[in-house]
């Protein structure tokens, strides 16, 4: 059986045209359900009539799944009802198993049939945004139903992300273990996708497994894992729950804004506080040696941990101090969170950021020889995100490494093939080429004296400034956009509010440079916030 793709774009219109005239609602999720269920109908070779009439029934049965599961969840309008009950569909194991077979599909036919069928994009619109030819979208969307055909043999129920799963990142607070967990940790997207669904609530392995559509023989070994890296907790009953925080990241932000407002309302006299800072450093000697670049990103960084710092202050509810943090296996301090967003939904990178992050290397048998690294990623610069995208893995400890390595500190690098990955850090102004063609860090680097007497003092001076200033105003930006966080997460009420404070600094550093009050010239998307410390070698 062969299925006519103009024919679908007929049916889809018709559907969208239905739905927004008789339904409310999420109309994008109430449509591709039903083109869906249409297609398995289709595909069981029983003949269609009147195949409108049949589209109108799905929709009908669809929307009362919509319903029915508001009523169920809490969550129904006031004043809204549900229409009488329709019989289910008679579908329901060919369209779970079609799913299945989608899950099973490479990714090359399976990023088109879930763009087609599940959010009903058209063939156009695929071929543009995966950079491929209309003819090759159509050939893959007809191979993917054959190869679909052929396996549709047993009758399993997986949920969409089995053959959708979600991306995330992880980030923590505090440092790292001693084998960089719980970063290492979570090295697929299986892990990510465990830990999202033993979110809300504890859940067993047998029920991942099914979720997930893989084998529990397969689930178990990694979630034994999560549990001993203490990502994953479990009952004594055997069913495992998630205890990092798991960001959805539409909600996260606060009231961006009022985070808007009050930085155009402050951004004069936070640009005075930026200009005595800058003052402050005179007398530092590595200061005097920078670029403007590197002074840039030095002030910027600072700002940065000190207006989180100044607002963290204004906090209504809990918060961990450092020493506070959990003590974690192999010698680690943190708490974590994953971050995930709908892909569906365009992202919002004004406001994107993640950090600081702290690194630390020290020389066992030379405990002189010792690196420092912090590094915050912002809408100015890539930083520790940007390393996930490098064509080789690296940890951060070997590129802080490989960073101290260009600085007279002592400290040799771990790792023989940096020369290879040195255009993309060139690409993300972290190295550049001097006059001799030599690579040199593009980045602010002092010594821990330095750190100690001048970066670590004006850093505080500039927080009790910027608190001392704008407290009031502060307090306010904790009373929006509560995130949703189980009892059983690690300290979960330090989570509640999750990026405000982030939101409102990166808010007043832009409103800052873009109106040309920055000390010096700051390229945003080109200056990532990194800086090292070091001890300079004897």
């Amino acid at each position: 059986m062969r299925i006519d793709d103009e024919k679908y774009g007929e049916y889809l219109a018709y559907l969208y045209e239905t739905a927004e005239r008789k339904y409310s609602g999420d109309i994008d999720e109430l449509v591709s359900e039903s083109i869906f269920a249409f297609w398995c109908y289709e595909k069981s070779g029983k003949a269609i009539e009147h195949p409108k009439g049949l589209l109108d029934a799905i929709l009908r049965n669809k929307y009362n799944d919509q319903l029915r599961e508001k009523y169920r969840s809490g969550t129904m309008p006031l004043g809204e009802t549900p229409a009488p009950l329709e019989a289910e569909s008679k579908n329901d194991e060919e369209y779970a198993a079609v799913r299945r077979e989608i899950g099973r599909l490479l990714r090359i036919y399976r990023d088109v049939v879930v763009r087609h069928y599940m959010h009903g994009q058209p063939v156009e619109q695929i071929a543009r945004e995966l950079g491929i030819p209309k003819g090759t979208v159509l050939s893959r969307l007809s191979s993917a139903r054959a190869q679909i055909r052929e396996g549709l043999q047993k009758m399993e129920k997986y949920a969409p992300v089995s053959y959708e799963p979600k991306e995330a990142s992880l980030g923590i607070y505090g440092g790292s273990g001693m084998g960089n967990e719980p970063f290492s940790v979570v090295s697929s997207p299986i892990e990510v996708n465990i830990l999202i669904c033993a979110y809300e609530r504890p859940v067993s392995l047998r029920g991942l497994a099914d979720t997930l559509g893989m084998p529990t023989a397969y689930i178990e070994p990694i979630a034994e894992k999560l549990v001993k890296n203490e990502l994953l907790g479990q009952t004594p009953s055997g069913l495992v729950y998630t205890r990092c925080f798991v960001e959805i990241y539409e909600e996260s932000f606060g009231d961006i804004f009022y985070a808007e407002e009050l930085a155009e309302k402050n951004v004069r006299a936070f640009a005075d506080m930026i200009a005595r800072a800058d003052a402050r450093y005179n007398g530092c000697s590595s200061y005097e040696r920078m670029t403007d670049k590197q002074r840039a990103t030095l002030l910027l960084l600072n700002a940065f941990t000190a207006l989180v710092g100044a607002a963290a202050e204004s906090y209504i509810g809990e918060r961990v101090k450092p020493e506070e943090l959990p003590v974690r296996p192999n010698g680690g301090r943190w708490l974590a969170t994953l971050s995930y967003f709908d892909k569906a939904k365009t992202r919002d990178l004004r406001y994107d950021c993640s950090g600081p992050l702290t690194v630390n290397y020290r020389v066992p048998e030379n405990p002189s020889v010792r690196c420092m690294m912090k590094d915050c990623q912002t809408p100015f610069g890539d930083a520790h995100w940007g390393y996930n995208r490098l064509p080789k893995t690296f940890s951060a400890g070997s590129i802080l490494r490989f960073y101290a390595s260009l600085l007279p500190s002592g400290v040799k690098t771990d790792r023989k093939d940096f020369d290879d990955v040195i255009p993309e850090f060139e690409k993300m102004r972290i190295l550049r080429k001097d006059g001799e063609g030599k690579v040199v860090l593009d980045l602010p680097a002092l010594t821990f004296e330095e750190e100690r007497t001048c970066v670590s003092p004006i850093g505080a001076e500039l927080e009790r400034e910027i608190r001392s200033a704008f407290e009031p105003e502060l307090t306010r930006l904790w009373t929006y956009g509560k995130c949703r966080v189980p009892v059983h997460v690690d300290r979960y009420d330090t989570f509640k509010h999750s990026r405000v404070a982030a939101t409102y600094a990166v808010a007043q550093m832009r409103a800052c440079v873009e109106q040309g009050l920055f000390p010096y010239p700051v390229e945003i998307g080109k200056t990532p916030l990194i800086y090292l410390v070091y001890e300079e070698e004897k």
